[in-house]
């Protein structure tokens, strides 16, 4: 299995020689045709993301309600199949470049 390749999230504080310069290590993933930067911090030591994080990085608004249902496909992943769907209190194992894909479906 090829090692993973993590990107670097500046963030930077102070002006001038005071600045502070925090790097991050990441992992790329695609919600929905939107990049994102997944910090190591917020991943499990397997590299892992949960359904809940994954609609943290969702553009848009998910309604509420009983008849909701929430949706999420995943692609390229490091699972065994490498797509398939992910259930609320469930984890993928990610790598560079693992796509997902959010459904809203309002069943009423």
């Amino acid at each position: 299995m090829p090692p993973m390749t993590h990107y670097k999230e500046l963030h930077m504080s102070g002006i001038g020689k005071d600045a502070i310069v925090e790097a991050k290590k990441g992992i790329k993933i695609i919600v929905d045709g939107t990049p994102r930067i997944v910090s190591s911090d917020d991943l499990t030591p397997g590299d892992e993301i949960s359904y809940e994080q994954v609609l943290e990085f969702y553009d848009k608004p998910i309604p509420s309600g009983p008849f909701i249902d929430v949706e999420v496909d995943y692609a390229n992943s490091l699972e065994r199949p490498p797509n398939d769907s992910l259930s609320e209190g469930e984890l993928v194992k990610i790598q560079e470049g693992t796509v997902f894909y959010v459904h809203v479906t309002d069943r009423s």
